[in-house]
């Protein structure tokens, strides 16, 4: 008998995965899937908490957070400190599940990672309710800035007839988290995604096979075209001008009845994306572009073939017309089937 037989094979390492985000990358459909599928991936070694009612996994963010994102407010009635204390019994409830499963993989997942005010704290969270078994790292999905407006601007309007501030994810942060860990950023791209989707790039990345998932929709959140973006403006504006971030169930009825008629023509329809002129000032080489290509090899910078004289920003436009191309004629009859399916009073 050889030697090296009685050698004892080294242990795995053990991830302990932290998704990233950022909003608008497919963050939603990826908890969705996994958290439907965690049954499965348990059985495989993989273990995505599944939390009451949560398909993300913010609870377990709060610590790092620092603060309540706006969404999460009414659900902890505004107290951070409420919220820290349930999140670090979420935290003991995970240090149980992965002593009593022993997966060989931990992932967690939530958008608002990139905008953490003590994303340190997490190498405290991981010793304390992991330990040195697992060994951290950080996943995040970026877009091009002109995109990742359009479709910001998409979600605004759904409460409110004003345009957002143009925001760019806090690119710093990825410093920060390279400290803790490994970090990989993948462009929110079907080009670059594997099989042109995120659930099945998100997967290969975190070491899970596909078909240990079950089946999700791709286009789960079907955006709007640059014709709808109009109408959903000029509806907030008419029925709620006064109303700035509040959602309402008209709105949601109005906007139910435009994808309808969106999808009855669809060919005729404009793709919604910037105009040139913004969307190069967007997508210019800025300092912070230049280090995510050379620190993470992630290169969103973009060429839209316009010099910088011609350059417009996004700042002062008021109304959605103004900054995407569309189609007047295609506006004018997706307007019309609106009026005659549910007349605007």
């Amino acid at each position: 008998m050889k030697w090296f037989r009685f050698l004892k094979p080294k242990p795995k390492v053990q991830r302990m995965i932290v998704h990233l985000g950022s909003a608008k990358t497919g963050t939603t459909t990826i908890q969705k899937t996994f958290w439907e599928s965690s049954e499965q991936l348990i059985r495989k070694g993989v273990l995505y908490p599944k939390l009451p009612a949560w398909h993300p996994h913010h609870l377990f963010m709060m610590p790092a957070m620092g603060f309540l994102q706006r969404s999460l407010v009414a659900r902890f009635d505004g107290n951070y400190d409420h919220a820290k204390e349930q999140s670090l019994t979420a935290w003991r409830e995970l240090s149980e599940a992965v002593k009593h499963h022993r997966p060989h993989t931990v992932i967690l997942s939530s958008e608002f990672l990139l905008t953490a005010q003590k994303a340190p704290v997490f190498a405290e969270l991981f010793d304390e309710f992991l330990g040195q078994d697992y060994q951290p790292e950080f996943l995040a999905y970026l877009r091009h800035s002109s995109d990742f407006f359009v479709s910001s601007t998409q979600q605004k309007l759904k409460a409110s007839c004003i345009l957002p501030i143009q925001t760019r994810p806090k690119l710093g942060m990825l410093d920060v988290y390279a400290k803790l860990g490994k970090v990989t950023v993948r462009a929110f791209d079907r080009n670059s995604l594997i099989a042109g989707d995120v659930v099945h790039d998100f997967a290969v990345q975190t070491g899970v096979k596909p078909s240990w998932l079950k089946p999700h929709r791709s286009d789960a959140n079907v955006g709007l075209s640059a014709e709808g973006m109009i109408l959903l403006q000029d509806y907030r504006k008419e029925h709620h001008s006064s109303r700035e971030n509040v959602f309402t169930q008209d709105t949601e009825v109005f906007l139910s009845q435009l994808h309808q008629e969106e999808a009855k023509r669809a060919d005729g329809l404009t793709t919604a994306k910037l105009r040139p002129e913004f969307a190069q000032f967007l997508d210019r080489a800025t300092p912070d572009l230049l280090h995510l290509r050379d620190r993470f090899n992630l290169d969103l910078i973009r060429d839209h073939g316009v010099p910088e004289s011609d350059m417009r920003d996004v700042k002062d436009i008021k109304h959605v017309a103004e900054m995407i191309a569309f189609d007047p004629d295609a506006l004018n009859e997706l307007r019309e089937a609106m009026h005659a399916s549910r007349p605007i009073t």
